[in-house]
């Protein structure tokens, strides 16, 4: 590879994001050459990646000394070839999923974390994905993005939802601890350490203060990306306060897509003519769902089920002055509370951000499996399950 020449990544998904990772992680390169991601057609719903721009390749025809890395999943790799030769790309290589885990289990080695060893003796136990996506997190750099929930109950009633809202009560959020801890956020990673803040539910437009929650966080979270995750059903209900303060503060909407009576493209034009982004979280033409059973003994294996999971150190889940690698490990008490359970829960899963040294003490904290590991059937996860209603019923979490 010639690390003189402008970098384009091919792609924008796992593999492309364990690329950039990667690259970044790599002390022969120049970060400054990394210019930007490509794809055959953008969507707004993957604009950005890992800091980096994602853009369409067409916009990168032409330009000189410029190197395309094709970082997709192997099934893509030869349409990908035939589509950058048929453009006029020339210079390309294929910087894969072996490539990519090469680089960063190298970078992730040299940091000396005693704690290493006893991940490696279960990497044999890991597709390759599930081990790019797992380096991924252990490279994670010092910025934070985290969710929190507006209202922990929902409008709608999907069954195995990982935040249990279909079984929880009518609650809402604590604006003057959600200040407390967003300003103790501040003060640990800066202005410029907060990635994305994801403002959610349950159904967060349940929450009529949502607007003075909107305004706090974009006050406080200057820097940060802001969005509002929501089923779509109270759009029409909601007043224009609230669309001039999304356009006002930047706060985008983003939205699922669920098979019901509603005209999820009026809304998306409705925004977007008013000067805000609205786009699909997911992209699915049909809605499904996934669920993610627990096993209420216990006893399995904590670290190999964080390797293995989409969710630990992903989905960053910021709850009364804690942060919790996942939304299992946060609301595990909504389960426990409904159905008499003694799952492991609050301090057990979650680092204090009023009791740290720094920011790294968090990060580092993030980066290893919590309790609720012990209790988690990461081999039975099943995906592509249709979408419906919850019968409310303990197996949609439980495995009994």
């Amino acid at each position: 590879m010639d690390y003189n020449k402008r970098v384009v990544i091919f792609g924008a998904g796992i593999v492309a994001r364990g690329a950039i990772i990667a690259l970044k992680a790599d002390e022969r390169f120049d970060n400054n050459n990394l210019i930007g991601c490509a794809v055959t057609n953008p969507s707004v719903n993957v604009s950005w990646l890992e800091g980096i721009r994602v853009r369409s390749i067409r916009e990168y025809k032409g330009m000189k000394d410029l190197r395309i890395l094709i970082s997709v999943t192997d099934k893509y790799v030869d349409e990908v070839i035939l589509l950058l030769e048929e453009m006029g790309f020339s210079d390309y290589g294929l910087l894969s999923i072996h490539n990519c885990v090469t680089l960063m289990e190298s970078t992730w080695k040299k940091r000396n974390n005693k704690e290493i060893g006893v991940f490696i003796e279960k990497k044999q136990e890991l597709e390759d994905l599930q081990y790019l996506l797992f380096l991924s997190k252990q490279l994670k750099g010092d910025v934070l993005s985290f969710e929190v929930n507006l209202a922990n109950h929902c409008n709608l009633n999907c069954q195995c939802c990982n935040h249990f809202s279909p079984i929880a009560k009518k609650e809402f959020l604590d604006i003057k601890q959600y200040k407390n801890d967003i300003l103790r956020l501040r003060e640990l990673f800066g202005e410029e350490g907060i990635g994305r803040v994801m403002l959610l539910g349950g159904e967060p437009l349940l929450n009529r203060n949502i607007i003075e929650v909107m305004r706090l966080t974009r006050e406080i979270m200057d820097k940060a990306v802001i969005y509002i995750i929501t089923n779509g059903v109270l759009l029409p209900k909601m007043e224009n306060d609230f669309w001039e303060s999304c356009r006002e503060l930047n706060i985008h909407i983003k939205f699922t897509r669920y098979p019901i009576n509603f005209d999820y493209d009026y809304w998306v034009d409705y925004a977007n003519k008013r000067g805000i982004t609205m786009v699909d979280e997911t992209g699915e033409k049909v809605k499904s769902t996934y669920r993610l059973p627990f096993c209420e003994r216990g006893g399995l294996d904590p670290i190999k089920n964080y390797m293995k999971c989409y969710h630990a150190n992903q989905c960053i889940v910021l709850r009364d002055g804690r942060l919790y690698t996942c939304p299992m490990s946060a609301w595990i008490t909504i389960l426990n509370e409904k159905y008499k359970k003694t799952f492991p829960e609050l301090k057990k899963n979650s680092i204090d951000i009023y009791n740290v040294r720094d920011k790294q003490e968090i990060m580092d904290y993030l980066r290893k499996p919590v309790e609720l590991c012990k209790y988690c059937e990461i081999d039975n996860y099943q995906y592509e399950i249709p979408w419906g209603t919850s019968k409310r019923e303990i197996g949609e979490w439980i495995n009994i």
